[in-house]
């Protein structure tokens, strides 16, 4: 009997699964039949293709620019604060790493001449 009922409930989904579809209503599909004479077709006026030489261009054909040139301009304008405070400490740092090396330098000098290394 389990046999009798799993094969009612597949033969069920099957039944479900085979259902027709609904037509939608204005789904784009145009019936194959012409319109009848109590629906008006608006009439269309016929396409308007002037020469292409005769229409300006909307924008002038360019690429864009650069990942380079996009941000040389951000920091010549909306991040020039942020570039200021960034070249400043990038000077700052290049200071301390100078005169950290200097100091190295002096240590090491040190150390040779009392034999520690």
């Amino acid at each position: 009997t389990a046999k009798l009922e799993k094969a009612a409930v597949v033969e069920t989904r099957k039944l479900k699964s085979r259902k027709a579809p609904k037509e939608r209503v204005g789904s784009g599909k145009r019936s194959s039949q012409p319109p009848s004479p109590q629906e008006e077709v608006p009439e269309l006026p016929p396409p308007i293709t002037p020469a292409l030489s005769s229409i300006p261009p909307l924008h002038p054909p360019s690429s864009p620019p650069t990942k380079a040139d996009a941000f040389e301009e951000f920091k010549r304008e909306r991040g020039s604060e942020i570039n200021r405070i960034f070249v400043e400490n990038k000077k700052t740092l290049g200071d301390k790493k100078r005169s950290a090396k200097d100091l190295a330098a002096v240590i090491n000098n040190s150390k040779e001449r009392n034999g520690l290394n």
